[in-house]
């Protein structure tokens, strides 16, 4: 019972007790410095006379000393060009993603789930029953991008060197032969164009 008395006597005392005025115009400042060396030191006594107070930080943190070196994400978790290959046949399919890799993969299984034919890989794996494989065995990436204004001709590039070496898939048009493509995967042959 004392104590709860006692308690109760302290904060009257508290809300009574007129509060002392705070001095205005002391203006405090704080700066911050990595300390690395007795010359910082030196710095900081400079200031100890004036209205800026000096405080200490460390330049590794263990955040900064926990993080992985490697800052490139994995090569799925990418966008840019990419190859998928059949498991039972081996041809490869060659195709573009602004997204990463992954969820382009998802959603090639989820045409060959819902037996939609739109995609080339999927017309191979449904009209041939062929297996389409787990991502990290049959999913490549061919060239990592982030322009993506430059994809579309990047997947000419090796949708054209694949079919040079006859492991395109055949459901992939790779077109019209171009000569330029044809001179960048073949230097020594001579482009072949209208006559």
């Amino acid at each position: 019972m004392n104590l709860l008395i006692r308690q109760k006597q302290r904060i009257q005392r508290r809300t009574t007790q007129p509060k002392t005025p705070t001095t205005i115009g002391t203006d405090i400042r704080w700066a911050t410095f990595t300390y690395t060396s007795p010359q910082i030191r030196k710095i900081t006594k400079l200031f100890k006379n004036t209205n800026v107070k000096t405080a200490f930080k460390c330049n590794k943190t263990i955040s900064q000393l926990t993080k992985p070196a490697n800052k490139t994400p994995p090569p799925h978790d990418r966008s840019g060009i990419y190859s998928l290959t059949c498991y039972t046949c081996k041809q490869s399919y060659v195709g573009q993603t602004s997204t990463s890799l992954r969820l382009r993969f998802q959603e090639h299984t989820r045409y060959i789930k819902c037996n939609n034919l739109q995609l080339p890989y999927a017309q191979l794996i449904l009209h041939n029953q062929h297996e389409y494989g787990p991502m990290d065995k049959t999913m490549t990436l061919l060239k990592p991008l982030n322009n993506t204004s430059l994809l579309t001709t990047y997947e000419q590039f090796f949708i054209h060197s694949l079919h040079k070496e006859e492991k395109l898939i055949s459901e992939q048009n790779s077109g019209e032969p171009n000569p330029i493509l044809q001179l960048a995967i073949d230097p020594s042959q001579p482009p072949v164009g209208p006559n």
